[in-house]
């Protein structure tokens, strides 16, 4: 009876499906999740090269048409980096820029990601973070 029992193979595909599908809720979740943070972080470093680009451009004209000089203005390439980054990436929030008047600018970034499938584990969300160095004429 018992060498019955065990040639039955009957409903065995279903206890192996059962086994597995929390493993491969796991990795799905993770495929999806960390694909979706994954292009969050390129898009925040696009946006955050962007601002920090767009700083470049706050240098005063005047000193530089009279003497030939670029002198970054911190407070103009603080708003020029706000609004790049905003425009290219809403979602983003700028954590500080830092102009120095010899021509160097770095804008730090962060944005959070929200997981969708990993709550499941109790992973919530993740916070990315960005920064880029400029350096003008």
């Amino acid at each position: 009876m018992i060498a019955r029992l065990l040639r039955n193979e009957k409903g065995s595909a279903f206890a192996v499906f059962a086994i597995f599908l929390p493993v491969l809720i796991a990795v799905m979740g993770l495929v999806i999740d960390g694909g979706n943070v994954f292009y969050n972080k390129i898009r925040l470093d696009m946006a955050t090269e962007a601002a920090a680009l767009s700083t470049i451009s706050s240098y005063n004209k005047e000193i530089y048409e009279t003497q030939g000089i670029v002198i970054l203005d911190a407070v103009h390439g603080k708003t020029m980096a706000e609004k790049y980054l905003k425009a290219n990436f809403p979602e983003a929030e700028i954590e500080s820029v830092n102009v120095e008047p010899q021509n160097t600018a770095t804008v730090y970034t962060s944005m959070t990601v929200e997981f969708h499938f990993m709550k499941i584990f109790g992973m919530k969300e993740k916070k990315i973070n960005s920064h880029c160095k400029c350096v003008g004429g």
